[in-house]
């Protein structure tokens, strides 16, 4: 093909021929920029196989949020720049439908300003029924951000009293692929050292953890999903959809 010269909007005069596709083609390749995730980033973090789900199961809370809100609340640290999760029907990444979740990672501020901050969004009061049997939670989701500088977990809290991590030994399916960086690997992260989902590569994924040992029966419980990043530089962000 002859390409327009973009100065001109004439033909250019130069053809663009099979060795030159050729060459491009290379290039994505070395670059691995021809695969899913910003840059061509090359870990999945999450695996988008449908888990094995045992039965039987009784299901006694759910939301997938195409109704709105439903008692779910947000907050942040208070950053020069304040932002919140928010619920999106804009389109999601890979073609999921419907409304999700989101918590930006975008570059913010000025390159000097410490935007470091934890950004929260949490879920309403959940009972643990008093006859529960191995109680689990589960989520969709699907995170791009800045590997082991920005990344989200999640924490159980007992109404009235304290709120914990819940563990990568906790999870069946898809635990936390890493762990941020500490305070001495010169992170400005709020939640530096913990574990996390961090990163950017693959798509969606559910998770599924068990509560035992985090909650009893009879327990009042809310869940809450920390999303944490230091300084200023980000990718994209978290997607939580389908609780």
């Amino acid at each position: 093909t002859d390409p327009l010269d973009p100065r001109t909007g004439a033909p250019s005069g130069n053809a663009f021929t099979q060795f030159d596709a050729d060459q491009v083609v290379s290039a994505l390749i070395a670059t691995e920029m021809n695969i899913d995730g910003p840059c061509g980033a090359t870990q999945d973090i999450l695996n988008p196989a449908p888990p094995t789900v045992c039965l039987p199961r009784v299901v006694h809370f759910a939301d997938d949020f195409e109704g709105g809100t439903n008692g779910w609340t947000v907050s942040n640290t208070n950053p020069p720049t304040p932002y919140d999760w928010e619920l999106t029907d804009a389109p999601l990444p890979f073609g999921r439908p419907g409304v999700a979740w989101f918590i930006d990672n975008s570059f913010l501020g000025d390159g000097v300003a410490d935007e470091s901050a934890v950004h929260s969004l949490t879920s309403p009061p959940i009972q643990i029924p008093p006859d529960a049997v191995a109680p689990r939670v589960a989520f969709t989701h699907f995170m791009e951000s800045e590997a082991a500088l920005d990344g989200g977990n999640l924490k159980v809290c007992i109404v009235g009293g304290n709120c914990q991590l819940v563990p990568r030994t906790a999870f069946h399916f898809n635990p936390y692929n890493g762990r941020l960086f500490t305070t001495a690997r010169g992170s400005t992260n709020p939640l530096a050292g913990e574990v996390a989902w961090s990163g950017a590569g693959g798509r969606w994924g559910t998770s599924i953890a068990g509560l035992d040992g985090l909650v009893a029966p009879g327990d009042i419980v809310q869940f809450r999903f920390d999303f944490s990043k230091d300084h200023n530089f980000g990718v994209t962000g978290w997607y939580m959809d389908d609780f």
